[in-house]
């Protein structure tokens, strides 16, 4: 690898170690700030627009070591396999006054979400609602904190054990 090469290399990298801690980071905090009776909700709010955030670069900076090979293609599925849903949330909350107000959101017909839990419990959410029932988080009715954690988690073994293994850092 050319210096320029290695510096690249690095820089990627540096970034999806530093999502992958920071999507940790906030899907503890924002649980932790649930399982906290005494919290407010604008305060939940803020903290889910964080997890969604650092998902989103994580899922970007994956996508990014891949393109360039620097992770094997079969390495942080369980992120990939969220990386739609973490999106549509994402884009969905940061453009919510085009969905909501303007009713010209990119996938409108999208922005309201129905889905039945396994007990039988039929609900409905829109992009910017949480739904938490039964331990679930859900953010934008859809995305689910717990989830995206235990996949993030995952691909921290995944990135610790690649670096471990390279012989290029």
């Amino acid at each position: 690898m050319k210096k320029d090469d290695t510096e690249v290399a690095s820089y990627i990298l540096m970034n999806l170690a530093t999502w992958i801690y920071g999507t940790i980071f906030q899907c503890d905090r924002l649980l932790a700030i649930q399982a906290d009776q005494n919290n407010d909700r604008q305060t939940s709010v803020i903290e889910e627009e964080f997890v969604v955030i650092s998902a989103r670069k994580l899922v970007r900076w994956v996508n990014e070591a891949n393109k360039q090979k620097l992770i094997p293609q079969e390495a942080f599925q369980g992120i990939l396999g969220l990386a739609a849903v973490i999106r549509d949330v994402r884009d969905m909350r940061e453009h919510a006054d085009d969905y909501v107000v303007r009713k010209e959101g990119k996938k409108q017909s999208e922005f309201w979400h129905h889905s039945t839990t396994r007990a039988g419990l039929t609900y409905s959410s829109d992009a910017t609602a949480t739904i938490v029932f039964s331990g679930a988080y859900l953010i934008g009715g859809r995305l689910s904190v717990q989830l995206v954690l235990e996949a993030t988690k995952a691909a921290r073994q995944e990135f610790n054990a690649f670096v471990l293994a390279s012989e290029q850092f």
